[in-house]
């Protein structure tokens, strides 16, 4: 998210847009315009994602920086080469949906990634990187609720019906 921001017309070279002069309308715009979709296989579109419905507001963000298979390394890489940019992308996030809290959920087999992490965000009171247990299939959504939150999402329901919004880090 903070790529589309940054990319669209929005920003002077390589900074970014302040948060403070960008709309949730701006925010979903931006990521619509740049094509920005999820990679888990319906590639469904992330700006519809971030536009959850009115009865069921979203209290928390949640990044996903668990891998979702073993020895893929590409989120690892991005935490590690990327900090502020996933920073930006995650205040962007919880500003679109009006989020109260952000946590970052990172394997605990990347203690490089949960220190870099956690460096950047020590001064975010409202967002948190969370070290979780590596185990297959940590990365689905559901299981990331469960062990972050402790909130279990219904059978057959969405992230949007215990009011959590899971985004991949990338």
């Amino acid at each position: 998210i903070s790529a589309c921001l940054v990319g669209s017309e929005m920003c002077i070279r390589d900074s970014y847009p302040p948060l403070e002069s960008l709309s949730p309308d701006n925010i979903r715009a931006a990521v619509r315009e740049a094509g920005i979709v999820g990679l888990g296989g319906a590639v469904f579109p992330t700006h519809v994602k971030l536009q959850p419905p009115k009865d069921k507001p979203i209290k928390s963000v949640i990044l996903n920086g668990c891998e979702c298979e073993p020895m893929i390394t590409c989120d690892y890489r991005l935490m590690i080469e990327n900090p502020q940019e996933i920073l930006f992308g995650m205040k962007a996030i919880m500003k679109a949906v009006a989020a109260e809290e952000g946590f970052i959920g990172i394997e605990n087999n990347k203690p490089d990634a949960i220190k870099i992490m956690k460096e950047v965000t020590k001064s975010k009171s409202n967002i948190k990187v969370i070290e979780v247990k590596t185990k297959y299939p940590q990365g689905g959504e559901k299981q990331l609720i469960k062990v972050i939150l402790n909130l279990e999402v219904p059978s057959g329901g969405l992230p949007y019906d215990v009011h959590v919004l899971v985004q991949n880090v990338g």
